[in-house]
């Protein structure tokens, strides 16, 4: 019942001679160092606008119309590059911890991240505004974040522009684009666990008459980790982009991106049971109990494209269009949900599954929309309105064997899988057709009302050990207000609901209904120190209807676990309180419950969903003197109590984390920093699925980086 304490994704070729063709000269300006860019029209422009006080004016997700956060009558958060660089991020889930009432969910056997937002578990984000495929359930590989400029985070459901997703939020990562003024950056990183990093990032105009801009990134990372597993995680990561802009009423951008890694497939540790009959988490959290053969290898392509024209001053249209390509290979072990003790030796031993899974996936997204503005009597408005054709597929084989116990406080490894025997391979098909309207609309200069909706329907088909088929379709309303009493000040309401049909499989072979969200919320946001610090104080209540959850009794199945229930009060503020101190911080209170069920008691906390959270990043950076070749950031993440299944039988433990980071100018662009993290060696759990998959956190660990640009 606790946490022990003494442990507590046409043109493919042009692109690649376009960015040859650019990559030797491009030695000047840091790439990321261009002031911010107008947004006052254009959705393109808005993405690579980089702010160097951790706080950012005008956002894209929300309303996809560049639309200051202060207009927009919803909470909505955004980590930005300048957080990523100074706590020398590497992972998704580490920089959405700076965002409030977000925990990571699982890693689905450490090749993925998953996320939990305002209770509900996530595992779908965008892309500089493209959802990734509905026809997956778990993402195949971390995703880095070379070539990342922020994320923004859209919290509650966002249905009616981007149709499928969670209710708990939008994860929106925005990324790097091409510029007209020439630049290169790098950084060099090593630390604790072996590990190495190497990332190069070029671009700047092609033509003298810049028209035509290209950027290039690469990285590549190994490394060992704070688990003893055997093999080393490796990734490498590519991205080229272009951006063709012949009139100031033109703009074509379009990207390729590769993905590969490799790494050791690790379910975690798993709970067991003491001298009292309670469940506790108490194994070390370096403590492995796969096996070396037992590793999963992933890669993954991505190509976008978007075409934006103004016709006229107050009319833009847009098109755009992406298409990812994934393939897996994975080797795994499950563990059995109870340990055995020997009677006689009082040796612990846990059951375990070899498993093997090929899967191969594509996706195809096109949409296209149009954004007015315009005024009628003396008001304004902001109308979007568009439609989108989603087509995905997903191909899976997949095996079990058997495998010998392990002693999980003395492990011996070498144990060989038996015979595999195969289950019935698995093709799932997703296509959808949607169409979409809102309107932003501007009463004075107090009042600005948000109105909108999506109509989608959303067929899939799910071929393998069960079969069956979906046809749904539904109306997904948004409305919003905001009323502004002082310029520096915003009072926003808003209701929204979500709509997801969903692909998993059931044992019965019937598919879960549609799963539906609906979200009130309100709240304040304030500019404060001359509008340098932003901050949002929101409330909220967002319910989700035909919840698809493991099902406990059939591994590989789902069920549906009725309805449940997020209701709470969230924080966050960012941005500078002088030209010296900058912050990120962000707190939140967290209801998350079981409202029926027939699986599940009324009223059992949802997995993983801590009470209370948050954190607090703070950098002092003199601007001049004779410290100002140094900077000192530091920060701490807290969480409560966290339940360790939807059964709640089990706990894990809150922690309290504590981060450091020291910086020295060696040149005007050129910074060497040393960040240490989980000071106090704490002992923690980063994230539990059930009692055979718990994640732990890692304990004290190095990271020194050079980086700089010229």
């Amino acid at each position: 019942m606790y946490l022990h304490p003494s442990c507590l994704r046409a043109g493919t070729s042009t692109l690649a001679l376009v960015l040859t063709t650019i990559a030797a000269p491009a030695f000047a300006d840091e790439a990321a160092d261009g002031a911010p860019q107008d947004v006052s029209s254009s959705e393109i422009t808005v993405l690579g606008a980089r702010s160097k006080d951790y706080k950012v004016d005008q956002l894209t997700t929300a309303t996809r119309t560049g639309t200051s956060i202060m207009d927009v009558p919803q909470s909505i958060q955004f980590v930005p590059r300048d957080v990523i660089d100074d706590q020398q991020i590497l992972d998704l889930t580490s920089a959405l911890r700076n965002v409030s009432g977000i925990q990571a969910g699982t890693d689905a056997g450490n090749r993925s991240e998953s996320f939990t937002i305002r209770g509900f578990r996530s595992s779908y984000y965008a892309i500089d505004s493209i959802m990734l495929s509905p026809a997956i359930e778990t993402n195949d590989s971390y995703r880095d974040l070379a070539n990342v400029e922020r994320i923004e985070v859209l919290k509650g459901p966002a249905s009616v522009l981007y149709g499928r997703g969670d209710p708990g939020g939008l994860i929106n990562i925005v990324t790097k684009q091409p510029r007209f003024e020439r630049g290169m950056n790098f950084s060099v990183q090593g630390g604790s666990n072996d590990f190495m990093r190497g990332q190069v990032d070029v671009t700047g105009p092609v033509d003298a008459a810049k028209t035509l801009a290209v950027r290039f990134i690469a990285a590549a990372q190994t490394g060992d980790t704070f688990r003893d597993v055997f093999q080393p995680y490796r990734r490498q990561f590519l991205s080229g982009s272009v951006l063709w802009q012949p009139t100031d009423r033109t703009r074509v951008i379009a990207s390729l991106t590769y993905a590969h890694q490799k790494n050791q497939t690790d379910r975690g540790i798993v709970a067991t049971t003491d001298a009292d009959g309670d469940l506790v988490v108490n194994l070390p959290r370096e403590r492995f109990l796969g096996e070396a053969w037992a590793t999963t290898e992933s890669s993954r392509y991505e190509f976008n494209y978007r075409i934006e024209h103004e016709l006229a001053d107050w009319l833009t249209v847009r098109q755009i269009g992406h298409y990812d390509e994934g393939k897996l290979d994975l080797f795994g072990i499950n563990y059995g949900t109870s340990v055995a003790v020997n009677a006689i030796t009082g040796a612990r031993t846990v059951t375990r599954t070899a498993v093997e899974q090929h899967e191969n996936n594509h996706n195809y997204d096109a949409q296209a929309d149009m954004v007015a503005r315009f005024s009628t009597g003396g008001i304004g408005h902001t109308v979007v309105f568009g439609g989108e054709y989603v087509k995905s597929y997903r191909f899976r084989t997949f095996a079990r064997a058997t495998l010998a116990r392990i002693d999980i406080d003395n492990p011996e490894y070498g144990a060989q899988p038996g015979t595999f025997v195969l289950a019935a391979d698995r093709e799932v098909k997703s296509k959808s057709l949607s169409g979409y309207l809102q309107d932003q609309i501007d009463i004075g200069e107090h009042v600005n009302l948000l109105a909108g909706v999506r109509y989608d329907h959303a067929q899939q088909s799910d071929h393998g050990s069960t079969q069956y088929a979906s046809d749904d379709k539904a109306w997904s309303p948004r409305v919003g207000v905001v009323f502004k009493p002082v310029p520096n000040v915003s009072l926003f309401a808003d209701f929204t609901r979500s709509f997801q049909s969903k692909p998993e499989p059931t044992i019965d072979g019937k598919p879960i209904d549609p799963e539906k969200g609906k979200q009130y919320e309100a709240g304040i946001k304030a500019e404060l120190f001359g509008g340098r610090l932003a901050s949002t104080l929101s409330v909220y209540q967002l319910t989700r209807e035909n919840v698809t959850q493991q099902d406990p009794n059939n591994v590989g199945y789902n069920i549906n676990a009725g309805v449940q229930r997020s209701q709470g009060v969230e924080f966050d503020m960012s941005g500078a309180i002088t030209p010296s101190v900058k912050v990120i911080a962000n707190g939140a209170y967290t209801d998350a419950t079981v409202r029926s069920s027939t699986d599940y008691a009324k009223g059992n906390k949802l997995i993983g969903v801590p009470k209370w959270s948050g954190s607090l990043w703070v950098t002092l950076e003199p601007v001049d003197g004779p410290l100002s070749r140094f900077g000192l950031g530091g920060g701490v993440v807290a969480a409560s109590n966290r339940m360790g299944n939807l059964e709640n039988t089990f706990s894990v433990g809150g922690y309290t984390r504590f981060d450091s980071s020291l910086w020295y100018k060696l040149a005007d662009k050129v910074r060497l920093t040393v960040n240490v993290k989980n000071i106090t060696n704490q002992y923690y759990i980063a994230s539990t699925v059930s009692r055979a998959q718990i994640t732990p956190g890692e304990g004290r660990s190095f990271l020194v980086g050079l980086s700089g640009g010229f």
